[in-house]
């Protein structure tokens, strides 16, 4: 209990340290484009922050009733607008999926009942599950809106998977 109870408060003094170094975005294209991409998600009745941070390596998120997305410092510069609206758009669906809650309440589970090897089996299932959805969420929104030739088959980006940048 106390080694789960720790986990959680480092995650936390991990997010309070994301969000006092964080910096708004500023590039106004982006923020278009999360605009964009909340509407057509069904986001209009939240408003996400869009930040950028040297502490993290991969874009995050968290936040229950203002949400937050955090991109890498680096990421603005190393990638492609098409590469980050793929970013943009995996995010803002774990936001519309309430995943940040969902992980929430799943660590809170486990502090009470970090013995029990089904919560630990339930909580990695959850958690692929979250990052499934959020990724198919990604391809077929990517699929309806940028289809060539009549096809609708989903756009890959091998490239998206780096998570890591200098």
């Amino acid at each position: 209990m106390l080694l789960a109870s720790a986990m959680l408060l480092r995650s936390w003094l991990f997010i309070r340290g994301v969000k006092r170094d964080a910096r708004p975005v500023e590039e106004r294209e982006l923020l278009n484009t999360a605009s964009e991409i909340s509407a057509i998600l069904g986001l209009k009745n939240k408003r996400v922050k869009l930040l950028r941070s040297r502490l993290v390596s991969s874009p995050l998120n968290f936040g229950i009733v203002d949400p937050i997305i955090v991109l890498p410092e680096g990421a603005l510069r190393a990638f492609s607008s098409l590469e980050l609206r793929t970013f943009l758009i995996h995010e803002l669906a774990h936001v519309k999926r309430h995943d940040y809650a969902a992980n929430l309440f799943q660590r809170l589970v486990q502090v009470f009942f970090f013995f029990h090897p089904l919560i630990i089996l339930l909580n990695r299932r959850i958690s692929e599950h979250a990052t499934t959805g959020s990724l198919r969420s990604a391809i077929s929104l990517k699929s309806t809106r940028q289809r060539s030739g009549g096809c609708s088959k989903p756009r890959y980006f091998p490239h998206a998977r780096r998570w890591r940048w200098a």
